[in-house]
């Protein structure tokens, strides 16, 4: 059972004595990722069960050396700084003649995981413009070679805004406490806190919702992270952080728990369809005297309105703070979640501008044809404001695997990129693709290892792979199946 003390402890966090964290060798924060020692690469009898395991039906013993070399290769070009350099790089990658779905899958795999024991660790770097701190906890079980699923929990803000403030020390503290309690009770995952900046919080400005979302990808470096069970879990007012997480990014999430929490603005609202692939799983007291009830009680009612599968217990008597068995039930039913990397079916409503935020699994928006002016979010804490649209764009995107097709209904969309590899298509056949009932393009898609490996710059590496792309824009013309998919129409911005 998940202890009531560890619900306190969100809520309150005293001063807790544990002892100090583990730390990461220690590197100077740096305007590019902190150097790794090249030492710790994988040698090829090392990352060889981790082939056996990834590659099936791509790998065998026979090619394993030419594999290893192409996978060095890949490290090279996530190592490079600047275009040029890379686009060296994804040439001598495109010369190995390997397949570019068995190149897809080698992304995801990092030749220099660590093999890390267990116990709990501190890290403290700067990934470009992104200060990246946290604190994760290893199972004592886990192994580099397996995919281990990732937890992320938020503390409530009021952990980090007492008077006076707790000191480093408390801090570390505190966290150690709350990682071991859970690696107790949840042994199979790691267990990732990510420290809060006051100023920030959890989001929604960007600086906030960057300081849980980059964790996690740089999470993903240093751990074989299961990308199909990242899970979220958060109380009280960090849960409306992971509501406002989890609808504007909903790729990289299986499910996320959240407990007395909420969405109320129409922002976040209008964007409950994009949790079509995600599991929210809900809790809330009905006479909670800090956030009112009608708060999820709504949000589940649109949820359940678009058929999106929700998970929602209300309890009644308990107030603010959940009863133990709420918060493991909620647990559990989070934690059973499992993502489809590859969905047949995507959506995505929204009216922000950031092209990160336009962005569910396999379907890039890019704009609406009439943004309708400018609306502006004024935020209480955080760097703001938010300035969006005032008109809202919607896509539908369906895949038909035994049609080799893909069928897209859109509203006030001007252009959209839509992303394929193998596992969704056939890309020895000819793809269609038709955007509200007309064809747009219709012919035989090139898969193009650049592409691939820059989309995974913007998303983030290994969390998928896509080896083709068709953009379409509102132009009412056909695209001829002779007319290349390279340049894309819009390339993708910086990293999220």
């Amino acid at each position: 059972m998940f202890p009531r003390s560890v619900v306190l402890l969100l809520l309150a966090a005293p001063a807790l004595f544990a002892r100090d964290p583990a730390t990461w060798p220690a590197t100077s924060p740096a305007t590019r990722p902190a150097p790794v020692d090249v030492s710790q690469t994988m040698s090829l009898e090392q990352v060889e069960p981790i082939y056996r395991r990834e590659l099936e039906g791509l790998w065998t013993p026979r090619n394993s050396k030419q594999v290893y070399d192409a996978h060095r290769l890949i490290e090279d070009y996530f190592d490079a700084a600047g275009a040029e350099p890379r686009r060296q790089v994804v040439r001598s990658i495109e010369a190995t003649g390997l397949s570019p779905a068995l190149l897809g899958r080698l992304t995801r795999i990092h030749l220099r995981w660590p093999q890390v024991e267990g116990g709990v660790y501190y890290v403290n770097e700067k990934v470009g413009p992104h200060p990246v701190r946290y604190f994760v906890g290893v199972p004592r079980s886990y192994d580099r070679v397996r995919r281990t699923p990732l937890v992320v929990m938020l503390p409530t803000f009021h952990v980090y805004e007492t008077d006076p403030p707790p000191t480093e020390q408390q801090l570390v503290d505190i966290h150690v406490h709350w990682i071991r309690q859970r690696l107790d009770a949840d042994p199979n995952a790691l267990i990732l806190i990510p420290l809060m900046n006051p100023r920030e919080r959890w989001g929604p400005s960007l600086p906030g919702m960057a300081s849980v979302v980059q964790p996690i990808l740089h999470a993903a470096g240093r751990f074989n992270v299961d990308p199909s069970r990242i899970h979220l879990f958060a109380h009280s007012i960090a849960a409306a952080s992971a509501w406002n997480i989890a609808l504007h990014q909903p790729t990289y999430f299986a499910s996320f728990a959240a407990l007395a929490g909420g969405a109320g603005a129409e922002f976040q609202r209008l964007r409950v369809v994009n949790l079509w692939n995600v599991k929210p799983v809900v809790w809330h007291d009905a006479d909670d005297p800090v956030i009112p009830v009608r708060n999820s009680r709504e949000l589940v009612a649109i949820l359940r309105r678009f058929r999106i599968d929700v998970d929602y217990e209300e309890t009644k008597g308990h107030g603010h703070v959940p009863p133990a068995e709420s918060v493991e039930r909620a647990w559990q039913a989070m934690r059973q979640a499992a993502r489809n990397l590859y969905p047949d079916e995507v959506r995505l409503q929204s009216n922000r501008r950031e092209s990160m935020f336009n962005r569910a699994d396999w379907l890039q928006v890019y704009g609406p044809i009439q943004p309708g002016g400018e609306q502006k979010a004024f935020l209480r804490t955080g760097t703001g404001p938010l300035v969006m649209n005032a008109n809202v764009h919607t896509a539908t995107a369906t895949i038909d695997r035994v049609e080799n097709a893909i069928d897209i209904r859109t509203d006030n969309v001007d252009s959209l990129r839509v992303y394929l590899n193998d596992q969704m298509v056939n890309l020895d056949r000819p793809v269609k693709l038709a955007v509200n009932g007309r064809v747009r393009f219709e012919g035989v898609v090139r898969p193009q290892i650049d592409e691939m490996l820059k989309d995974q710059l913007y998303l983030g590496r290994g969390f998928r792979y896509y080896l083709a792309a068709i953009d379409v824009v509102a132009a009412d013309t056909r695209i001829p199946a002779s007319q290349p998919q390279d340049p894309p129409a819009t390339s993708p911005r910086s990293s999220p």
